[in-house]
């Protein structure tokens, strides 16, 4: 091999070892790169999937959260009219209280009625302001004090103080419990398929609180019922005034007090002839006017007050009042409730007073004014005399005459001992007189005698 030959193979192979050297470098350099990326990637990967995870379960709890409350969207939402306060009708002298919210066709209290609206009715607001709120519900629509105009958990309360929000129950009875919990004991059934009224649901919404009569309320599971609100919704006047008068509408005003019948003597007979002094009188909504106007609670709650008991303002309200008692147990005095309302058949929303013999006196309605009629068919019955007043009011006789008869028997005691003294002044009189007899006698005998001396 020439010399020219060995140098070239001696290039070629220089040439491949350097290119060998840069194609490891190379591939050094990409794996080092590969790994670099891997490094740096890694914690983002790890960071991604954290994050996946972290919304994966705040997903599932917020779906979770929002699958277990009872109160949907569409409840929250809900704009209700409160017209009763408690607090501010004990509080006030007006005649006029709340029982209802009057809607008019204009924002002026002297403008012309559109309709009325109860406690719990709800309704669309359409404009307001300070004073006054636009309002459609059913087919009244009109203006109504902005101060009769609630929402959110105020509304809420309304709608479970009025028995608008109840438990339609599933397919299977359900044992009603004494508390909420499964091992407490069992009080009753909720029937397959019915509606109760709710009263209270737990915090966690795990259990409900309904009254299945007006003496037993206790707890189910939430999952055996499914949660509804009845919605109610404003009347036309003609509306109200003829689901008003329905319950009595062949009786009205066909009665006179029988006062032979009524308890002979007590608080019972002097609070029923106290109230049919104002049998004629007017049915003024909201009104609490005896001789003015009231309506049935506002009656009620006026008569009962003039023999100092304090009622709740509303027919609802007031059946809450007192002790409960069996229609076959009633008493002349005891209040009698009634469901009139043909939408909210579980609504009491009339009450009148028991006179005895299947007799009650009410303010009935618009038409008829303060009646009495036949009892019809009450769904509650509640005691509030106590007797405690009429024992008091026999025990103030009692002391009365009492008080009579010492002052009888000292006057009497006086008049002996008068008589006594003046006898023994007469018999003292009398003997100072007869001794004086005696000496004018002996000083005339004794003159006789010195007088004979001397003749002699």
């Amino acid at each position: 091999m020439n010399k020219k030959m060995r140098l070239r193979i001696m290039v070629s192979t220089g040439i491949v070892c350097v290119l060998s050297m840069i194609m490891i470098v190379f591939t050094n350099t990409q794996q080092q790169a590969k790994v670099h990326e891997m490094i740096t990637i890694q914690p983002t990967i790890e960071k991604t999937q954290e994050t996946i995870v972290v919304k994966k379960v705040a997903e599932k709890v917020k779906k979770k959260k929002k699958k277990s409350s009872l109160f949907s969207k569409k409840y929250k939402k809900l704009t209700v009219i409160k017209v009763s306060d408690e607090t501010e009708t004990q509080n006030s002298n007006n005649n006029v209280s709340d029982e209802i919210a009057e809607i008019y066709k204009q924002k002026s209290l002297t403008a012309e009625e559109a309709g009325v609206a109860l406690d719990g009715c709800v309704v669309k607001v359409l404009s307001k302001d300070k004073n006054w709120t636009k309002v459609k519900s059913g087919k009244v629509e009109g203006y109504v004090e902005s101060k009769y105009v609630v929402k959110g958990d105020k509304a809420k309360k309304v709608l479970f103080d009025t028995d608008h929000i109840v438990a339609k129950m599933n397919k299977s009875n359900t044992m009603i419990k004494g508390d909420k919990i499964k091992k407490s004991s069992n009080i009753g059934i909720a029937y397959a398929k019915t509606t109760y009224p709710i009263i209270e649901i737990s915090k966690n919404e795990k259990w409900v609180k309904i009254k299945r009569t007006e003496t037993l309320s206790g707890w189910i599971p939430a999952s055996s019922m499914t949660l509804k609100i009845e919605r109610e919704y404003a009347y036309t006047s003609d509306e109200y005034d003829e689901m008003v008068e329905s319950e009595w509408k062949t009786v009205a005003g066909t009665y006179k007090l029988e006062k032979s019948k009524l308890p002979k003597s007590g608080e019972a007979r002097e609070l029923i002839e106290y109230a049919s002094k104002f049998l004629g009188n007017r049915y003024v909504w909201g009104g609490t006017s005896l001789t003015k106007g009231a309506d049935c609670s506002g009656f009620v709650q006026s008569v009962f007050r003039h023999f100092g008991y304090r009622l709740n303002r509303t027919a609802a309200e007031q059946s809450r009042n007192g002790k409960s008692v069996s229609n076959n147990q009633l008493k002349p005095g005891d209040l009698l409730f009634y469901h009139t309302d043909r939408r909210q058949k579980n609504r009491i929303s009339h009450v009148a007073i028991y006179i005895g013999n299947g007799k009650i006196i009410h303010a009935a309605n618009r038409r008829a004014g303060i009646i009495i009629s036949n009892m019809g068919n009450p769904c509650v019955a509640r005691r509030i005399l106590t007797g405690k007043k009429e024992n008091k009011k026999e025990k103030t006789k009692i002391d009365k005459s009492l008080g009579k008869n010492k002052k009888q028997k000292n006057k009497e005691n006086y008049k002996k001992q008068n008589e006594e003294e003046t006898t023994k002044i007469i018999e003292t009189t009398q003997s100072a007189e007869t001794e004086q007899q005696v000496t004018t006698r002996v000083e005339s005998e004794t003159t006789e005698v010195q007088s004979t001396i001397g003749e002699n």
